[in-house]
């Protein structure tokens, strides 16, 4: 999976911890959504900093990978590994559940090589998180479009042929990005949400052109979490 935008741990930090609160709701809701605990484990993929892990499965024995490098898991029961999801075998334990909460953001053509590894991952059940799109989102979209800047809009994941699953549930949330001004929201919403690392001036005109599309400077995110569920193999 690439990341094109100059995403670090600390910047990570601070859109969850100041600017966005996703992954408290996200949390919240994976509370009620995630299957009872099996044999296996959860296999958390983009784990990040790992905070939604802390939250909704602290009880639970966890694999959380991330392409970047974080610190250790907070859990005792989890364990952390810095690796592209694409390089990770599959485990020696059986995956009760694998969850990908805003990971497919960064994958643009190589949708069709996700849904093939993550077949291959065999896990009982797959959690998704992804954006719902919003008439601001696509138009976002088509301003970037305009400027050749091509990008997954993430949402059409769900769609995705997982031949192996079926859904079983799925379930609304909004989340929030707060910033200080509209330049600061323009900054975030470009590198954190869409992957995208402006040059200056057209981090400006971006900037210019969200100034007459929102009211303050603010945006709100609808969110759809998707818990599908493995089929047995005469379904």
């Amino acid at each position: 999976m690439s990341i094109k935008s100059n995403l670090t741990a600390n910047r990570l930090l601070q859109f969850k911890g100041e600017i966005n609160n996703e992954n408290q709701l996200i949390s919240e809701a994976l509370r009620r959504i995630l299957p009872p605990a099996g044999a296996g484990i959860l296999l958390d993929v983009g784990a990040g900093l790992g905070d939604i892990a802390a939250r909704a499965f602290a009880d639970r024995e966890a694999l959380l990978i991330d392409i970047l490098d974080f610190p250790d898991a907070e859990c005792s029961l989890h364990t952390r590994q810095t690796i592209d999801f694409f390089d990770l075998p599959r485990p020696e334990r059986p995956i009760d559940v694998m969850l990908m909460s805003h990971v497919v953001q960064y994958l643009d053509d190589d949708i069709g090589r996700l849904v093939d590894h993550v077949q291959s991952m065999s896990a009982e059940a797959i959690v998704l998180v992804s954006n719902k799109p919003t008439k601001l989102h696509l138009k976002i979209v088509e301003w970037f479009a305009r400027r050749g800047v091509v990008h997954n809009a993430e949402q059409f994941f769900a769609r995705c042929p997982l031949s192996s699953y079926r859904l079983a549930d799925r379930v609304g949330l909004t989340s929030r990005i707060q910033c200080a001004d509209i330049e600061e929201l323009a900054r975030q919403l470009s590198s954190m949400i869409y992957d995208v690392e402006l040059e200056p001036a057209d981090l400006r005109a971006f900037s210019d052109w969200l100034a007459g599309q929102v009211n303050d400077a603010s945006v709100d995110l609808p969110q759809t979490i998707s818990l599908l569920r493995r089929e047995a193999p005469d379904a």
